[in-house]
């Protein structure tokens, strides 16, 4: 039997066909059985990242899984349709208790639910056109308002989800800081001003084409350039030379440049030669020798042909008269001589062909030699040129485009400028006083406006989500005024803010009045420490790195987790806890706000309270109660025992009626222990 029990323990992990005969293995007789063989299995070895030697502040701290819960719920708040602005949700925590990773997670997740709303459209009950401004509190010290409107302002210039931009709806916020009529007056100045510097940029770049145009003139006649450096270098053998030709000009070097610059601007391949054989009878006296030498080659050629057939003319000589015969005898002794004279006028001939070559060969050397230089010079300047005027051309597509721009922007500020019939408007004084700080909060309630009007066919976010971090590090005095500052500036519709906050910081200046100063700001608060599960072992989750990182939760932007409604009894056991819980009605909206959020919490939460009576009523008690009362409801917690059905005090009457509410929605039992479970898990909330 045992035999067979470690048999079972080893092939364990074996394939299903050996599983199947495992009884029909182990029943065999002992000398038939097959013992299996199994292979020792290697252990998988995982790579892990080596440790840090230092850990510092801005890096990450162990996620819980309570904190990464909050962090989407947090998200699915600030991006729910149906979740009214302005409002504020308030992080609680010391210095260093994870305000700052709380906020950086919810920005992630809020992303990421934003990014899978906008492939459901319509069906997700989240909006997807989001902008986020992040905030740092030790730059808002001194002028609060231009800050916040500055990060608004750059957060709407980004790039949002799908290509679009929000930077004309941000331009158009911007307008409402100045006053019209002076706007008006200064987009005409500059739209005149782009007309001038557009019209002086056209004029620059016309000259610069015609540079482009007389480039080979003006390096060829240009002092200093290679061709003129050349001919002065030459100039008594290139004035010869063109004076030899007929260029009898006051100045050969001009005439030389000008034959340069026909022979460069007609444009042949082979430019030496066409210098050449225009220099063989087109210029000066040339032709001369040409028609010379034709003349002399004829010449030798008839006393050639006249030698040749010196019988036959003489013999017609001897026929015609005997008057003649000395003659022709003459003629005949000494007819020798035409061949002499024939040959003589053929090598004069020859002479003045090669003469004209000659000639033609020394006139080209320098011109050819011109035309290369210039070549050379022209192709170095060009490169000049053609930089400046692609500079240039792209200056003024540039200038074209500004002027455009102002012209569309000159018309809206006509358009925005109130006009008034027979009558000048006049600006009233308090806005043309108006400081930076004053802008900046007109700006931002001008784009609460805009981003609440449907009718605008610029594109717009359905909200802007504000965060605010960095109080710490700021003394008491500046943290509340800052806090007190930027919710007062972004309490216009349209508006989410999340802010970090540090109590205790901010008591030190709020003094008595902390917690309803606090209750005016923050209509959501929620304190990192108490939603914090494993207090005590944050060094274990710091040394294991896989503890630390918790996977992300599945995005489902098509459900909220807050959708749920409010059933019958719900309602009821609400009412009922409205005198002990909301006195007020902000009290009351921020009671509603509370249960809802925690409603969610609880049903995830492992310690949470068994009963929605037991977390209402506590939320109730602390959001609204007296100390009598939150006294006595904690001592009702803490001296019965966790079975023990839950009493009903004598007083105070509120407490009393609040507890015999929370009876009748239970249904059963409510017991001291659910209360307990529902006081601690309240302490997250911060009230």
């Amino acid at each position: 039997m045992y035999r067979a029990l470690s048999g079972l323990c080893l092939i364990r992990p074996l394939s299903p066909r050996l599983k199947s005969g495992f009884w029909r293995d182990y029943m065999q007789p002992e000398s038939v059985r097959i013992e299996p063989v199994l292979k020792p299995v290697t252990p998988l070895v995982t790579s892990s990242p080596p440790a840090l030697v230092l850990a510092s502040d801005a890096s990450k701290i162990p996620q819980t899984s309570a904190s990464a819960s909050s962090a989407e719920l947090l998200a699915e708040l600030a991006a729910h349709k149906r979740a009214e602005s302005p409002f504020t949700i308030g992080i609680f925590g010391a210095a260093g208790a994870g305000k700052t990773f709380l906020l950086t997670r919810t920005l992630e997740r809020l992303q990421q639910l934003t990014t899978a709303a906008a492939k459901l459209g319509a069906d997700s009950p989240f909006a997807s056109r989001l902008v986020v401004a992040k905030l740092d509190a030790t730059k808002l010290v001194g002028d609060p308002a231009t800050a916040v409107a500055a990060s608004v302002h750059a957060a709407l210039l980004q790039p949002a989800a799908g290509g679009s931009s929000y930077s004309l709806i941000a331009q158009e916020a911007a307008h409402a800081t100045s006053d019209p009529q002076t706007a008006a007056r200064d987009a005409r100045e500059r739209l005149n001003d782009a007309h001038r510097r557009l019209d002086g940029e056209r004029q620059t770049l016309q000259e610069i084409e015609g540079r482009r145009a007389k480039l080979n003139e003006t390096m060829l006649y240009d002092a200093g350039s290679g061709v003129d450096a050349y001919a002065r270098a030459n100039r008594s053998r290139i004035e010869q030379r063109m004076r030899a030709f007929g260029f009898v000009a006051n100045d050969p070097i001009v005439a030389y440049k000008d034959v340069v610059r026909d022979v460069s601007g007609a444009g042949s391949a082979m430019p030496w030669a066409t210098v050449f054989l225009r220099s063989l009878w087109a210029f000066g006296s040339q032709m001369r020798w040409l028609v010379g030498g034709v003349l002399l080659f004829a010449l030798s050629w008839l006393l050639g042909y006249a030698y040749d057939h010196h019988k036959d003319w003489i013999s017609h000589i001897w026929g015609l008269s005997s008057d003649l015969a000395p003659a022709a005898l003459s003629l005949q002794s000494n007819v020798i001589w035409l061949s002499y004279i024939g040959s003589a006028f053929f090598w004069l001939a020859l002479l003045c062909f090669v003469f004209v070559i000659g000639r033609a060969f020394l006139f080209t050397q320098p011109i050819v030699r011109g035309v290369a230089l210039l070549k050379t010079d022209v192709a170095q300047r060009r490169v000049d040129l053609e930089t400046q005027h692609q500079h240039q051309l792209r200056r003024v597509n540039t200038l074209t485009s500004e002027a455009a721009q102002a012209s569309v922007l000159a018309e809206e500020a006509e358009r925005r400028a109130p006009k008034q019939t027979g009558t000048a408007y006049i600006t009233p004084d308090f806005i043309k006083a108006s400081t930076p700080a004053d802008g900046a909060r007109t700006f931002l309630t001008a784009l609460s406006g805009l981003l609440q009007n449907r009718e605008s066919a610029a594109p717009r976010p359905d909200r802007i989500v504000v965060t605010l971090d960095g109080l710490d590090a700021l003394d008491p005095q500046a943290a509340a005024h800052v806090l007190s500052d930027v919710h007062a500036l972004l309490a216009h519709p349209g508006f989410i803010l999340l802010a970090a906050i540090n109590r205790a910081q901010v008591a030190q200046s709020f003094g008595a009045d902390t917690a309803e100063r606090l209750e005016k700001i923050v209509q959501l608060p929620l304190d990192v420490s108490g939603i914090s599960d494993s207090r005590d072992n944050f060094v274990g989750r710091f040394m294991d790195r896989d503890v630390a990182a918790l996977p992300n939760a599945e995005i489902d932007a098509g459900h909220s987790q807050l959708d749920g409604g409010w059933s019958e009894q719900d309602t009821t056991l609400l009412k009922a806890l409205g005198p002990i819980a909301a006195p007020t009605p902000r009290a009351a909206k921020r009671f509603l706000n509370l249960v809802r959020f925690a409603r969610v919490q609880a049903i995830e939460a492992q310690d949470g309270p068994a009963q929605f009576a037991s977390l209402a009523l506590a939320l109730a008690v602390a959001s609204g109660g007296t100390e009598d009362e939150r006294a006595g409801l904690q001592r009702l917690a803490d001296e019965s025992e966790p079975k023990q059905k839950l009493e009903v005090p004598d007083h105070p009457l509120r407490l009393a009626a609040a507890i015999v509410a929370a009876r009748m929605h239970a249904g059963k039992a409510l017991t001291a222990g659910d209360l307990g479970r529902a006081l601690k898990f309240i302490r997250r909330y911060a009230v």
